[in-house]
């Protein structure tokens, strides 16, 4: 259900009105769950935007924040169905999900605004604007998960294209995709050296799920690569906050990427509900213990699907 309604061009400067729709059912839906709603602004070369911050606060006194968020944007010309409106569907999967336990710790659920690239060179917008707010409150995050691309599983040989670079500065990386047969059958946790403990557990928590994981570690001559730093993660590792991106790796699997075609009919959603679960297990044993079963996300799949 939310998916359908989702996907569509959502650029501010060619769908402003469809942008902002995606924006209030965010909002909407969350609240109606019961999460505390604020909007952040956010300015672009296009007008005003907004990041759409869900929060439920932990019972800790100076309890620290947990941040899982997503880009709801898209570039001008495309649906955005896996880039990016999976993964917001997955985040409103998570509202559900969470919405009636009590952690130590607080979890912030959030929307990212103008990720997508905005003119002038400028993108990551909503991200920066808030990695710049969190440090200017002072405010204690104990990490930052960012969904970006979640449903792309292509299981032939040879569908899983090598990021320039990675073969000579990540090897082991570049080795465990080629025992793979250079299958896109996984998911991947790209993090920031202070990120080990979260990548770490979101790879447990997606192994546990029949889903392969691969780790990179953005540390020494790797961070030359600049195609690591191509989402909402990347703000946050520039302010010294730990950080990782889950995703399908976009461009180096999906044919679909930035085009016409990336549409809900190429979305694969076993692959997906495995990547919102797998998230929703780290998110929780982060801040507390507490396991959960892939039926509980099945929903993503069948009301996307409606």
């Amino acid at each position: 259900m939310f998916l359908s309604r989702i996907i569509g061009e959502r650029h501010q400067k060619t769908s402003r009105c469809h942008h902002d729709h995606v924006r209030d059912l965010i909002a909407d839906h969350m609240s109606s769950l019961g999460w505390d709603i604020r909007l952040e602004p956010v300015i672009g070369p296009h007008g005003p935007g907004a990041n759409v911050i869900a929060e439920k606060r932990g019972t800790r006194d100076g309890a620290e924040i947990l941040i899982v968020g997503a880009h709801y944007d898209t570039v001008e010309g495309t649906p955005g169905a896996d880039d990016n409106g999976i993964a917001v569907a997955g985040i409103l999967a998570l509202a559900e999900i969470l919405q009636d336990s009590q952690f130590e710790h607080t979890i912030r659920l959030v929307a990212w605004d103008l990720e997508e690239q905005q003119g002038f060179g400028r993108c990551l917008l909503g991200s920066r604007q808030m990695a710049k707010n969190i440090v200017k409150d002072g405010e204690n995050v104990l990490g930052v998960v960012c969904l970006e691309m979640i449903c792309m599983c292509d299981l032939r040989p040879g569908s899983q294209q090598a990021i320039p670079g990675l073969r000579w500065l990540a090897p082991e990386v570049h080795q465990q995709v080629k025992e793979r047969q250079g299958r896109g059958d996984f998911i991947a946790a790209v993090g920031n050296r202070i990120a080990g403990r979260l990548s770490a557990e979101f790879a447990r928590c997606a192994e546990s799920q029949s889903l392969p994981a691969v780790q990179l570690v953005n540390k020494g001559l790797i961070r030359l690569i600049r195609d690591l730093r191509r989402s909402d993660h990347a703000p946050f590792w520039d302010v010294g906050i730990p950080a990782i991106m889950v995703t399908d790796t976009s461009n180096f699997r999906s044919p679909f990427y930035h085009t016409a075609m990336d549409r809900m009919e190429m979305i694969d959603f076993e692959f997906a509900a495995k990547v919102v679960l797998a998230t929703a297990n780290c998110a929780t044993n982060i801040v507390v213990r507490q396991e959960m079963s892939l039926k509980e996300i099945n929903p993503l799949a069948d009301s996307a699907r409606r």
